[in-house]
């Protein structure tokens, strides 16, 4: 009997050390979002990101001590935004596209790392003119949207500091964008109008747990680190031209209405000390239950480090990266490899063979290629990797 006892007692010892060791392995994958995780400037660290349309999702529900494996997304295009640039006022400007009824333009929003957290105040937009006349019949019928910085009632809060599971916050602010009409009937040249946007934003930390998703070459990545951020963003619009409420017959035009409301749903794979989601995936309902695209954020896929295995593996990586100089060097294993650099279309810039000691290779750019995204293409012991480069001069 005491025997028995003291194996039950040995029994339960153990499954109490091994429950508070599972607890405590939990506990550290739990990360929290801080602003000491930043560095002192992003500018010029984003450039590429991949919007994704497919009918294939993993499972996307909230969970504690996730794993959400996005390489079975499926690629659509490649979508690329202007460089992150410097800013007057702020510390960074992030290009975005945006648009107006149905004519597209883009604005660079301006933004700022501060202790409160990441933070958009507004957005710089730049000078855009469209012909209406596929819509009103008439060769001379035009909107115009002026070059203007539309500054945010109050900011939209991305990423309050500190921030862990559980965490809520939300954000209310107006945004006016000024755009010019002109049309025949009725007749109006360059008429000012005003689109007024209440926008309302709400965030909650419903998950934690790690990513993985396909670089640009198409390779796995390493799982990272994430909180599981849902967004609901809903959007009202009110139209003014000619310092008055937009007359009815022109909003049927432009297939609107006065109080016109937009609803978007999404998800946010966020790691620390990035100001871009790794993942970002848009839901057809308010529930997260039916996504319809997602966009990956294929910058920093991989660690700097100083032991390095074979190209599928390791961390095949560009410095520095954005190039600003005229020589680009790599961090791979030793050995020789085959490389080329072509741009977003396809055209080749330069190519060759490397041989690559000490883990570093060199390759010297043409004296005469401009800025821009180009794709670093690797080829090495049967295998290949494909990385953006940024260059910027």
């Amino acid at each position: 009997m005491g025997s028995c006892t003291n194996n039950t007692f040995v029994l339960m010892r153990k499954l109490l050390v091994y429950l508070i060791l599972l607890l405590s392995i939990n506990a550290s994958a739990q990360i929290v979002i801080k602003e000491n995780q930043y560095p002192g400037s992003v500018v010029g660290t984003d450039t590429i990101k991949t919007t994704v349309v497919t009918s294939t999702f993993p499972s996307l529900t909230p969970a504690v001590g996730g794993t959400w494996d996005m390489t079975i997304l499926s690629d659509s295009a490649v979508s690329l935004y202007d460089y992150r640039v410097s800013t007057t006022g702020y510390d960074y400007a992030d290009s975005n596209e945006y648009a107006l009824w149905r004519y597209p333009y883009i604005g660079n929003v301006q933004s700022s790392i501060i202790a409160a957290g990441v933070l958009d105040y507004g957005v710089t937009v730049l000078d855009t003119s469209f012909s209406l006349s596929t819509l009103t019949i008439s060769a001379t019928d035009s909107l115009f949207i002026p070059a203007q910085n539309i500054v945010y009632s109050s900011p939209n809060v991305i990423i309050p500091f500190n921030t862990s599971y559980g965490a809520t916050w939300s954000s209310a602010f107006t945004k006016d964008l000024s755009f010019e009409l002109s049309v025949t009937i009725p007749v109006m040249n360059h008429a000012p109008g005003i689109v007024r946007s209440y926008v309302s934003v709400t965030n909650n930390v419903v998950g934690w747990g790690q990513v993985r998703m396909n670089d640009i070459g198409g390779f796995p990545t390493p799982y990272f680190e994430v909180l599981q951020i849902q967004t609901r963003t809903i959007t009202r619009d009110s139209f003014y031209l000619n310092g008055g409420l937009m007359p009815g017959a022109l909003l049927t035009l432009f297939s609107v209405y006065q109080g016109k409301t937009d609803t978007v749903f999404e998800q946010h794979y966020q790691r620390q000390g990035e100001v871009t989601p790794l993942v970002s995936i848009q839901f057809r309902d308010g529930n997260y239950t039916q996504p319809i695209r997602a966009r990956r954020h294929v910058q920093r896929l991989y660690p700097f480090v100083d032991g390095v295995g074979d190209l599928q593996t390791s961390a095949s990586l560009v410095y520095p990266n954005p190039v600003t100089g005229n020589q680009l060097k790599l961090l791979l294993p030793t050995g020789i490899y085959g490389y080329r650099l072509t741009d977003v279309l396809g055209r080749q810039f330069v190519s060759g063979t490397m041989n690559v000691a000490a883990k570093v290779g060199e390759i010297a750019l043409p004296v005469n290629i401009v800025n821009g995204c180009y794709y670093l293409h690797v080829y090495g012991s049967g295998d290949s990797r494909t990385i953006p480069v940024q260059i910027c001069r």
